[in-house]
């Protein structure tokens, strides 16, 4: 046994000196050659004694961190802990030479004490920091033998230090390309433009060449390639070109087209074209020196043709090297007027648009004319309510005119809209439908949380009461919105927060307050609530009805009551329902809080609330009087609970008097069924109707044979009935009467059994 309990405490004290101490921290940094990565990490002495740390960094990759401003791979650094201490350790990591490739390594921190000794790997990453970029304006180019050419070239230093930077190809031979610059100094974020000189040697062999050109940091492994490809054709070409090419229907126009030889021997051109019998060219041969290039007429008859594009092909037959080149071209045959619509921008952006329905829409449309006559329009736009700028303007051949249109959004509907920009002239007349989306951006959302019915407050304890008021405003527009909060009325009526920001799709809960002073005047007070952004304004009134205070103390208390019969719902258990008029009778306010009927089984439905001078207020109680109830005609003492006591009322209960008329809609299968339907109907009635009048005789029966019997009232007379219990005493008074008040009745209660008689006992045995 002393075994186990020895083993037992070695192996607790094992445990102990294995967790004496801690490191603890993430033991990942990311940094490069010039910035560190910075990391913290707590050391924490768990044993019971003070210990002795000294730590330092060990292993590969051991110069790189900094532990509180020591570089702990030359000198260590000390840390005495008392027992249950702890420290925080800053590290600072980086690598001492920017010739580090990017890439992961690992430093190590070792420390140890008397009692342990704790080793810990960083994970180190070492970001790009000597970076180099290339740019050409293209990255194929086509040459033949002997041809150069320039290409614009810019290197930019993305690291961030400043480099010498050294440019060669690779892959290409070296006599066929020239740098305007290939060493120099490159400071950090700077770039350099310079020109690449390709010119492939007049033997060179025609095919395609891939290469590189490279940028080099000078004295490092750090380098940047840009893939090009040089294809290398045959020289001896002729290349055939034209500007986009238009004609007009009505009369006769003409275009140029340029042929060029760009081969190093003159050659000879018979030239032929194929087409629509309306195109015609102004010469048949053509003689070019070497490089030389010549325009040639191309000329565009008068035609019937339909207004479409039209395809052509012009055939260039060399006489002395036998080639034959062919180029095909388009010409737009249109009517001799008309515009293109170009540039259209709506609200400053192209394509299709959202745009804020609280907003103008602002367009603009390029109107080019691109044909042989000059042109006046009028521009107009269909479909919305919109204003252009100039409506009306003379458009000179081959220029445009901008135009702009403010539409007017203020009555659109939310959602997909399209209208027609419409030009009209003597001439021709054109449209193009557009469209964009109409977005609310502005819209709140405002939840009022009940405050669109009356507010009752009382002026001696309004923080008891439901205050403040919760008012949800949710931005469900497309934009941020700074909104407002304001109240028109009362100075004790506010909000808070007042003024907010809310961006799209965001909520907030903001309370109203109501704080009327303990002089405020008893009534009914009336405030507007205010909710405003930025083309949104809501507003809410609200009533706010005071009771209490000073002008509750020096008023009077007084309520009349007045009851009529409802309906008997049971003749059995005898529940009778009673309408209750409540009347506030007294010259101030009256907050009336809770009913009970003194002596009877009775549940009120109302809702507290406060009644001006002469206002009345509807109340139904229900009365369980119990099968052994008799009377007919009864009074039930109503206790009406208010601020200002206790009143009691008599309510004078007629059994016999009309009951209230119950309103069955006409509905179901009565309202849908047809004459015979009706006829079976009134049979059902008729039978129901019987078997009632039986059930009635016996019940009449079983109450003679119970006249002898006692019955037992549930009603009791109160020992002391209390009429306008409190009209003006003091506030001592009032306080004593409102704490003993009872509580309404609000569930509906059990009723007891009437007791039998001895007579009723032996008959059921």
């Amino acid at each position: 046994m002393n075994k186990i309990v020895l083993t037992a405490i070695l192996l607790v004290f094992l445990a102990a000196f294995a967790h004496a101490s801690v490191l603890s921290g993430s033991f990942e940094v990311s940094c490069d050659c010039l910035v560190p990565g910075e990391m913290v990490f707590t050391l924490l002495n768990d044993s019971g004694t003070t210990q002795h740390y000294t730590i330092s960094s060990v292993g590969e990759n051991n110069e790189w961190i900094n532990l509180n401003g020591t570089w702990t791979d030359s000198t260590p650094l000390s840390i005495t802990l008392s027992a249950g201490e702890s420290k925080n350790i800053y590290a600072f990591v980086k690598p001492q030479t920017c010739y580090i490739s990017p890439g992961t390594y690992t430093v190590t921190v070792q420390a140890y004490s008397e009692d342990a000794s704790i080793v810990q790997p960083i994970t180190v990453t070492v970001r790009p920091s000597r970076l180099l970029e290339i740019s050409l304006e293209t990255e194929t180019i086509e040459l033949k033998q002997c041809e150069q050419k320039t290409l614009e070239m810019n290197i930019k230093n993305t690291g961030k230090s400043d480099e010498l930077i050294f440019l060669e190809a690779v892959g290409i031979p070296e006599n066929w390309i020239g740098f305007s610059d290939n060493e120099f100094l490159l400071e950090k974020t700077s770039s350099k433009q310079m020109n690449l000189t390709v010119k492939p040697d007049c033997g060179a062999e025609t095919k395609n060449y891939d290469f590189q050109i490279r940028a080099k940091i000078l004295n490092t492994g750090f380098s940047t390639a840009k893939n090009l490809s040089l294809n290398i054709v045959d020289a001896q070409e002729i290349e055939i070109s034209s500007a986009s090419m238009n004609s007009c229907a009505e009369k006769q126009t003409e275009s140029n087209i340029s042929i060029k030889n760009n081969g190093r021997l003159e050659d000879t051109l018979k030239l032929s074209i194929t087409g629509p019998d309306w195109i015609k060219l102004g010469q048949e041969e053509i003689t070019l020196l070497a490089g030389e290039e010549k325009n040639i007429k191309v000329k565009f008859e008068k035609t019937s043709a339909a207004a479409k594009d039209y395809a052509f092909t012009l055939k260039a037959d060399s006489k002395i090297f036998g080639k034959t080149t062919e180029k095909e071209f388009s010409v737009s045959l249109q009517d001799c007027y008309g515009i293109t619509i170009s540039n259209i921008l709506a609200n400053g952006q192209t394509g299709h648009v959202e745009a804020c329905i609280e907003e103008p829409l602002n367009y603009t449309f390029e109107l080019l004319n691109d044909r042989a006559e000059p042109i006046e329009v009028d521009v107009s736009l269909r479909g919305v309510n919109a204003e252009v700028s100039p409506s009306k303007a003379a458009i000179s051949a081959g220029t445009s005119q901008l135009f702009t249109a403010t539409i007017d959004l203020g009555n659109e509907s939310i959602g997909a809209k399209t209208f027609e920009l419409l030009v009209k002239s003597d001439f021709f007349s054109s449209s193009q439908e557009f469209d964009f989306d109409t977005v609310d951006c502005y819209a709140l959302e405002v939840d009022y949380n009940g405050l669109g019915r009356p507010v009752d407050v009382n002026a001696d304890k309004s923080k008891s009461e439901r205050n403040p008021y919760t008012v949800r405003v949710k931005n469900i527009g497309t934009k941020q919105v700074s909104v407002t909060a304001n109240v028109m009325g009362e100075n004790w009526v506010y909000f808070q927060p007042d003024s907010f920001t809310l961006n799209s799709g965001e909520q907030k809960e903001i309370y109203l307050y109501f704080d009327p002073h303990y002089d405020t005047r008893e009534g009914v007070y009336e405030n507007t609530l205010q909710i405003s952004a930025q083309y949104f304004t809501d507003k809410k009134q609200t009533t706010v009805t005071v009771y209490g205070g000073l002008y509750s103390i020096i008023g009077e208390a007084s309520v009349s009551a007045d009851g009529e019969l409802n309906r008997l719902i049971e003749q059995v258990d005898k529940t009778v329902k009673i309408d209750l008029a409540i009347k506030n009778d007294s010259n101030s306010f009256l907050r009336i809080d809770d009913f009970n009927a003194f002596g009877y089984n009775a549940d009120f439905e109302f809702a507290p609330r406060s009644l001006a001078p002469e206002e009345t207020m509807e109340v139904l109680m229900t009365l369980y009087l119990g099968q052994g109830f008799e009377k007919t005609q009864f009074t039930v003492p109503v206790r009406i609970i208010t601020d200002k006591g206790t009143i009691v009322r008599d309510i004078q209960v007629d059994l016999n008097a009309p009951q209230k008329p119950i309103e069955f809609p006409l509905s179901g299968f009565v309202a849908l069924g047809d004459i015979k339907d009706m006829v079976l109907i009134g049979l059902i009635i008729v039978v129901l109707a019987l078997a009632l009048v039986m059930i009635f005789r016996a019940g009449s029966k079983g109450r003679e044979e119970k006249k002898e019997e006692t019955i037992e009232s549930y009603w009791q007379p109160p020992e002391e009935k209390k009429e306008d219990s409190i009209q003006t005493g003091s506030l001592k008074a009032i306080s004593r009467e409102v704490k003993s008040k009872p509580k309404a009745k609000t569930a509906k209660k059990t009723v007891p059994k009437a007791k039998k008689s001895t007579k009723q006992k032996k008959k059921k045995k």
